[in-house]
């Protein structure tokens, strides 16, 4: 979780350091770099599958090729401008859902898919395999669904706690 802190980290730094105009100015630049990291990636990851490369860890949050295309995705994405309070209504819950991603949800994902066999797959052809990816997008949908309502209950019976804090901080200082 370490790295995936230091990347929120990072944005929170270009958006604080890097004006509006800059960023606005660079965004073919930053979805060049972004596109060309993502290609190295797969490169580098293909490559690795058939001769294997000891220092290659593809799948790693301090790898430098994943933090430069994270650094080129942010400033891309910062460069576009739009507002919207559903969004940021569901923004105030992907950390939750993030967390809340484990092994074990990952293991009844792959319970579901168990009857799906690839001799289904070789019999059915394209309709099993459409068929599996419809249900992974629903299961991934009515599990962030369920990390929202959840987080948002959270929120709910945290915020007295919080406001509580709040007063007592501005009191002390």
């Amino acid at each position: 979780y370490q790295q995936f802190i230091y990347m929120y980290m990072i944005g929170a730094y270009l958006k604080r350091y890097f004006t509006q105009e800059r960023i606005d100015a660079c965004r073919w630049k930053s979805f060049s770099i972004w596109g060309l990291m993502a290609i190295l990636w797969g490169g580098m990851t293909i490559l690795n599958a058939y001769a294997p490369i000891s220092i290659w860890r593809p799948w790693t949050y301090n790898n430098p090729v994943v933090i430069i295309g994270a650094v080129g995705f942010f400033c891309y994405m910062m460069s576009y401008h739009f507002e919207s309070r559903f969004i940021n209504y569901l923004a105030l819950s992907t950390l939750s859902i993030y967390l809340m991603q484990t092994k074990c949800f990952s293991a009844y994902c792959a319970s579901l898919m168990t009857p799906f066999t690839n001799e289904q797959i070789a019999q059915f052809g394209l309709l099993s395999i459409l068929c599996k990816f419809a249900i992974m997008i629903v299961g991934v949908f009515t599990f962030s669904a369920l990390c929202i309502v959840i987080d948002q209950i959270r929120i709910i019976m945290m915020t007295p706690l919080i406001n509580k804090v709040k007063k007592i901080e501005t009191n002390i200082l």
